[in-house]
């Protein structure tokens, strides 16, 4: 989510592109917990929540990526 938000920025315009279209599966992300899952990937119903940074990540790119002007503002501003 970090790298997409990123490319986003500081990418090609395509990178935009394409992290609109991903936009939905991104929105999956939200209810991340890994609280829920083992590595194994099994789902589990107690331990340690560490999600929150995933959920605060998703949160920032997807109001980045439903503000165009922002988006056109941020990367006008990290040009080099």
């Amino acid at each position: 989510v970090k790298i997409l938000h990123h490319l986003v920025i500081f990418g090609a315009e395509r990178c935009v592109d394409s992290a609109w279209n991903l936009q939905r599966k991104v929105e999956e992300l939200k209810l991340y917990n890994s609280a829920l899952h083992s590595r194994t990937g099994e789902l589990l119903q107690a331990g340690t929540d560490f999600g929150f940074p995933v959920r605060n990540a998703v949160k920032d790119l997807l109001n980045l990526l439903q503000d165009t002007e922002r988006i056109r503002n941020e990367r006008i501003k990290n040009k080099d």
